[in-house]
């Protein structure tokens, strides 16, 4: 059957071996499939649902960024073709216990977002044209710093 998170199809995909508590081999992220970075948020939103008001409160900064970091990708995306970067949208500050939902809301619409398409092309990405790997690097860099709080 393979290994969870690696599409039999792609075989540069990779999983990390190694002790990144993300679960992904950063050298690889620019090869990583949207469902292997999904993996991982899906874990992390799961640990934010099981978490204590005190424990939610201290990780509510950073969870906040990743959501609007996931956010922010996704409009990068989308918006690939057009002339202009897209306008980003605030995405709305609610309970600390929503943290866990909305960052599987988020890591849903990006994997959406990115379906498909490859790791060089080329997305809108802090308000310049850079490549998709960019960008998961970003969201990659945010999963691990929160992971490593929680």
């Amino acid at each position: 059957m393979g290994v969870p998170g690696v599409i039999p199809s792609d075989p540069v995909t990779t999983r990390s071996r190694s002790d990144d508590p993300s679960g992904l081999n950063p050298d690889a992220l620019g090869h990583c499939v949207p469902a292997a970075l999904v993996e991982v948020l899906s874990a992390l939103a799961d640990r934010l649902r099981q978490l204590p008001e005190s424990r939610l409160k201290k990780a509510a900064g950073s969870a906040g960024d990743l959501i609007q970091l996931l956010a922010d990708v996704a409009a990068g995306i989308e918006a690939r073709g057009a002339d202009e970067p897209p306008q980003l949208r605030a995405v709305p500050t609610l309970s600390v216990f929503a943290l866990g939902d909305q960052i599987a809301v988020t890591a849903r619409e990006l994997t959406d977002a990115t379906r498909g398409l490859s790791p060089a092309e080329t997305v809108w990405w802090h308000g310049a044209r850079r490549s998709l790997s960019d960008a998961l690097r970003a969201v990659h860099e945010a999963a691990a710093g929160l992971r490593a709080q929680l």
